[in-house]
């Protein structure tokens, strides 16, 4: 048929089935999404509250809070991955070029990553350490790295999906959320660095309380963010 002579009708009617399709696909990941935000925010509170207690604790508590704090990071790496593949499995009869398929790709591959090096990282460091006959002194600076590393990906994991994932959705909300817990993580991240390797540098109390503030406030922004994220998802 001409497309001068087209009927209107067939491609509003097209358009509407487009649409329908892409609010079925959201609407299947709007679950997901809860279930990631419930997941984080539940984390978040545990590490917020870990913080807190260790802050006056003593050496021995705090060493053991600290152990316990790794193990709930790794058992929440662990989470994330094995839901994003349950995820991307009853998401298998969506299209593969739908946008909710796209955005669960995009998610999956941050959280793999995500997951994997915060693992990895700290037996891969320790490993390297050890084969190299690394001083002492070498082996502490390089566990600081380490850990600047560990904190470092929270820029991959969620403030890098958060911020595609609205700007697919041109959601004015998402993006502005997203906007700042990064500038939020980039603050944590620039104090983090000047606690670690800023030796001899004083920093008043005032300051490190306020950098406790907003830590505990970055382990609570992403479930919070998901969990409404996936609330709006629901609506559609």
């Amino acid at each position: 048929m001409d497309d001068s002579k087209r009927d209107p009708r067939e491609d509003i009617s097209l358009i509407r089935q487009m649409l329908e399709r892409t609010v079925d696909g959201l609407q299947t990941v709007a679950p997901w999404v809860t279930g990631l935000g419930v997941v984080w925010l539940i984390y978040g509170a545990f590490s917020a509250i870990q913080r807190l207690v260790a802050r006056r604790a003593s050496l021995s508590l705090a060493i053991q809070l600290s152990r316990a704090g790794a193990i709930a990071g790794y058992l929440f790496c662990l989470i994330l991955a094995m839901g994003f593949l349950v995820c991307r499995r009853k998401s298998a009869q969506l299209d593969s070029d739908s946008l909710a398929r796209k955005l669960i790709d995009m998610w999956g591959v941050c959280i793999l990553l995500f997951s994997g090096m915060t693992i990895l990282l700290n037996p891969v460091i320790q490993i390297f350490s050890r084969c190299l006959g690394f001083s002492t002194e070498a082996a502490a600076s390089l566990n600081k790295a380490c850990a600047l590393c560990r904190s470092f990906l929270l820029i991959l994991l969620p403030v890098t999906p958060i911020l595609i994932t609205a700007g697919f959705l041109n959601n004015f909300r998402m993006r502005l959320a997203g906007i700042i817990l990064a500038v939020l993580t980039a603050s944590v991240l620039c104090f983090h660095a000047l606690l670690l390797f800023g030796e001899g540098v004083g920093v008043k109390a005032e300051w490190q309380f306020l950098w406790l503030g907003a830590v505990c406030l970055l382990d609570l922004a992403p479930g919070t963010i998901l969990l409404v994220f996936g609330r709006q998802l629901k609506r559609r």
